[in-house]
């Protein structure tokens, strides 16, 4: 990509606070959900992530100056309502393994705002270059703690994850840099349709009824964001 953008000059970092605030929230947007998904089934991580994208929503008038009226916030207040139905504090023996999921969620869409304020500065190859740089040593540094030097199997999987997460990271760098958080944030509710088929075909996990009523909910509330979004592009359009 850096060979079909202008070579190493696509590389130029021109606003370092704002990349490494960046890498920050990929770090612990990354140690957040694989502490969560070791413990919880993929489907109930990948619901209780869908409160990021209101969490976005929320965030946008305050760091993006984004305009967000009152029915946003009302969905937005819902769509809390519905984690915390999917969480259920209290009752939940994994709440405190649920709470990473929700943090996760909350730097991803830190991550998702600050990917959209880059985008004005910076090159989608400068803005993947320093996240990912910035996880590399992240992780290196937890090598003396903690790392197991996985068989052939786990390297190729490890392989296949990086490939597959860097073409991902790639495209939402380039969304970001077109369109606003509040529109683009509801597209990865579809990964709850995948999360369940994966979870089912590889681990034989079952998605509980609290889980599917609560992810009902955030997702109708980010749905709703989203058209509500539409409609107020259509009235200053014309």
């Amino acid at each position: 990509m850096v060979h079909r953008s202008g070579g190493l000059g696509s590389l130029r970092i021109n606003n370092w606070k704002g990349q490494v605030l960046r890498g920050c929230c990929v770090l612990f947007t990354t140690v957040g959900f694989v502490t969560a998904i070791k413990v919880m089934p993929l489907a109930d991580v990948i619901a209780i992530f869908f409160i990021s994208p209101i969490f976005g929503t929320a965030m946008a008038p305050f760091l993006l100056a984004e305009s967000v009226g009152w029915r946003r916030w009302a969905a937005v207040l819902v769509g809390f309502a519905g984690v915390l139905f999917m969480i259920q504090p209290g009752s939940n023996p994994l709440v405190w393994i649920a709470v990473f999921a929700l943090a996760a969620a909350f730097t991803n869409s830190l991550r998702d705002i600050f990917t959209r304020r880059l985008s004005t500065t910076e090159t989608n190859n400068s803005i993947m270059f320093c996240s990912t740089a910035f996880v590399l040593f992240a992780g290196m540094a937890t090598l003396p703690f903690a790392w197991k030097t996985p068989d052939m199997y786990g390297i190729g999987l490890l392989a296949l994850t990086g490939i597959l997460q860097g073409v991902g990271q790639y495209f939402l760098v380039i969304a970001f840099r077109y369109g606003e958080v509040a529109v683009l944030g509801p597209f990865r509710y579809f990964n709850l349709v995948w999360a369940v088929i994966y979870g089912f075909l590889f681990f034989g996990d079952v998605p509980q009824q609290n889980m599917i009523i609560g992810a009902s909910v955030v997702i109708g509330s980010g749905l709703f964001i989203l058209w509500r979004e539409t409609q107020l592009k259509r009235r200053n359009k014309y």
